[in-house]
């Protein structure tokens, strides 16, 4: 079961356990799991994520629901918590599996809860509610939640944890292989795609010949973030007076042959 569920509203509850049913315990923390709201991490200023027993990732959210711009209230008499944001209100009741999107009824896969004196609820079906797109980044244990849906996957890739030449098989584009100072994509078909790197202009130049392009080895440095490949390498081989050293940290965009951006990738070195 993907681990990533659950976030808990509030900091926006003026009163803490205000009910004696419904109480839930963390199985233990998770203080590695983050929350994006459109690229940006969310902080948790009073209480830290933790798995739940069902495998669910609870993480306190206030924040995160500010982040959208959404409005929270709590019922202390119904004990409801209400979510707005435009035309959209979702409701949500403590203790239960069921939920309303503009007086509609929904069923989710867990239930409303207090914990921590908080409460908790899943991150993706509140999101959804309002609009928005939740995606589960399972290398990095982070929950990415896009308000404005323009189809970009943020992805993070740990490559000083990766072993030489280590598969992630998670993309339908290409297949990655990483380095602990290294990254090559390999197209899973004839498509090919554009590399920009975004933090590192001198990685979109090199030296040397690579993908069949010689102009680099006759005519000094040729751009790379300029043209389409079945393959790419990212590494200290190619670039003009640069090393790729531990704890870098360096971005990318990946586009199709369209034009459109797929990715915005992260990658720690």
């Amino acid at each position: 079961m993907r681990r990533f569920m659950v976030i808990v509203i509030v900091g926006l509850l003026l009163a803490a356990g205000f009910i004696s049913g419904g109480i839930i315990s963390p199985v233990y923390a998770a203080s590695d799991v983050s929350v994006k709201v459109d690229g940006k991490l969310v902080g948790f200023p009073d209480q830290l994520p933790y798995i739940d027993s069902n495998d669910r990732t609870m993480v306190p959210v206030r924040s995160p629901m500010e982040a959208m711009g959404c409005q929270v209230e709590w019922n202390d008499k119904s004990h409801q918590a209400t979510i707005r944001k435009g035309g959209n209100t979702a409701v949500f009741t403590i203790g239960s599996n069921t939920y309303t999107v503009n007086g509609v009824n929904k069923t989710m896969d867990t239930r409303a809860v207090i914990t921590g004196d908080r409460t908790a609820f899943p991150i993706r079906f509140a999101a959804e509610a309002m609009g928005a797109r939740v995606e589960w980044d399972a290398s990095t244990y982070t929950v990415n939640i896009y308000t404005h849906d323009t189809g970009v996957k943020q992805v993070t890739i740990d490559c000083y944890k990766s072993s030489a030449g280590a598969l992630i098989n998670d993309y339908e584009e290409f297949k990655v292989y990483t380095w602990p100072l290294a990254v090559k994509f390999v197209s899973r078909d004839s498509n090919k795609y554009r590399f920009v790197c975004t933090s590192h202009e001198v990685l979109n130049s090199q030296y040397f010949a690579t993908f069949g392009d010689t102009s680099g080895t006759k005519n000094g440095p040729v751009r790379v973030d300029t043209g389409y490949y079945g393959d790419f390498f990212i590494s200290n081989g190619f670039y003009q007076n640069n090393e790729i050293k531990p704890g870098m940290t360096i971005e990318y965009d990946v586009y199709n042959e369209a034009g459109d951006k797929l990715y915005e990738m992260t990658f720690q070195m």
